[in-house]
């Protein structure tokens, strides 16, 4: 497939909103005791991928307008209701089909047949959602990847949906990347680099050294913390 990455603008106004309480699980996470520092980062990975998500909602709902309004169908993909609500809302006008975990199967059943017959150009789809998935191919050559996934298996298995027999295009994987959040150290995890996404589609590229999550929730406390710094010292 042809895999792009796109920088979209990180909205430091909803952010802010949840600053405080990812600072307290920050410190928790490095401060606590072992159960407690196990407890803050699995809810400090839930704070900041949620607040990322929200931030740059309307930032990728933008671009999917872009493409959308070329006529190109699109799978756009997410993981929080929240941000899904604010997709709805934003992309109201191109009557989007819903394929996440909250639809029964009847529901996403007529989705699906709602985007493959041309009835929506638009579907959005839970990242861990679409076991078994298929025809979407017949349709649509383009998944914008709005919200990341740690795992680089979920990501290449999103992209299969449309990357497969019956599809008689290059597929285009539009990553959608926020210069703030837990973006940043998703995407040195995931080995997103500036043109394409390595290690995640790329046929014959060696996977990256597998990162660890006690390494990473390091990683993603000390971005907290250091971002609260920087905030303390520009006041």
């Amino acid at each position: 497939p042809n895999v792009t990455t796109h920088h979209c603008e990180y909205d430091e106004d909803k952010a802010r909103e949840s600053e405080d309480l990812a600072y307290q699980l920050a410190i928790k996470a490095t401060t606590g005791s072992f159960v407690e520092r196990g407890a803050a980062y699995r809810e400090l990975d839930a704070l900041t991928r949620l607040q990322t998500g929200v931030a740059k909602a309307v930032a990728v709902a933008e671009y999917v307008k872009i493409l959308l309004d070329a006529d190109l169908p699109v799978l756009l993909s997410g993981w929080h209701r929240e941000v899904y609500s604010i997709w709805l809302s934003e992309l109201k006008d191109y009557d989007p089909v819903m394929y996440t975990g909250s639809e029964t199967k009847v529901r996403k059943r007529k989705a699906k047949e709602a985007f493959v017959k041309g009835d929506s150009n638009l579907m959005i789809i839970s990242n861990r959602s679409g076991a078994g998935l298929d025809g979407l191919q017949l349709r649509c050559r383009d998944v914008v990847i709005g919200e990341l996934d740690w795992s680089p298996m979920i990501l290449k298995q999103l992209i299969g949906r449309l990357r497969r027999s019956g599809q008689s295009d290059v597929v285009n994987a539009h990553y959608m990347i926020a210069n703030g959040g837990s973006d940043p150290l998703m995407v040195e995890v995931l080995g997103v680099k500036s043109s394409q996404a390595h290690g995640i589609m790329n046929p014959g590229v060696e996977p990256l050294a597998p990162v660890r999550d006690e390494e990473r929730m390091k990683k993603l406390a000390a971005l907290v913390l250091e971002k609260r710094k920087k905030m303390v010292e520009a006041a």
